[in-house]
Formats: C-alpha cells, sequence, structure tokens
C-alpha cells in the first residue's frame, strides 16, 4: 500500500491574483493488475484543514488518467492512497489562463510518504 502527499502547497495571491486556480492530476497504472487509487483533497482555512475532494478511482493496468480540482485557495494540499504499489502520480498547478505553475507541480518522486 502506498500512501503518500504533495504537502502544504501555499498559494497566497500575487496582486490579488492566485499563482494556482486549477489543479491537474495525472495518474497511470504501470502494473499488471487493476489498482485503485484514493484522492483526497485539503485546503487550509486559517489553521484548519478541510476537506474538499474525495474520490476514488479505478484503473486499468496500463491506463491513465486527468483530474482537475478547483483550487484557487491560500494553500492546498493533495494525499494519495492506492491498493498496490503501481500507480504514478503527478500534480500540476495551473493559473486562470490555464498555464503550467511551475512552483506548483509534484512528481511522482517528490510526493512524500505518509506513515500508515
Amino acid at each position: 500500500m502506498l500512501y503518500v502527499t504533495t504537502g502544504i502547497l501555499e498559494n497566497t495571491a500575487i496582486a490579488g491574483v492566485r499563482p494556482t486556480s486549477t489543479v491537474d492530476l495525472r495518474i497511470t497504472n504501470d502494473g499488471l493488475i487493476n489498482d485503485s487509487v484514493q484522492i483526497i483533497g485539503f485546503y487550509i482555512d486559517g489553521a484548519t484543514k478541510v476537506q474538499y475532494v474525495s474520490e476514488i478511482i479505478i484503473i486499468a493496468p496500463g491506463g491513465a488518467l486527468n483530474r482537475n480540482y478547483y483550487a484557487n485557495f491560500d494553500a492546498f494540499e493533495f494525499q494519495f492512497m492506492t491498493v498496490n504499489n503501481s500507480m504514478q502520480i503527478s500534480v500540476w498547478g495551473k493559473n486562470a489562463d490555464d498555464n503550467l505553475n511551475p512552483a506548483h507541480r509534484v512528481l511522482p518522486s517528490e510526493l512524500n510518504a505518509i506513515p500508515l
């Protein structure tokens, strides 16, 4: 089982505009059997972490999917739990013009393990 997080990503507005307004998740199953991934998204409201995304998806071997979520918050975090370790997960922040925000790009090797 794999349980990882992006960590909290700061998204403070600059001149009234946040650097990231949406987040694209790209997930592939590089394994030989179906695998599931649980996606949990949070935004930070002051000192409180508020869950706003909860989804479980099954991906066939060799399959891929993209998911897009609202992220126009001061800070946000995504966590992922998979049954097998065959998933490759990346997170891509995008601004209001749908351009990538390099500061909110998290590659599979940059995800942080969460102890179970």
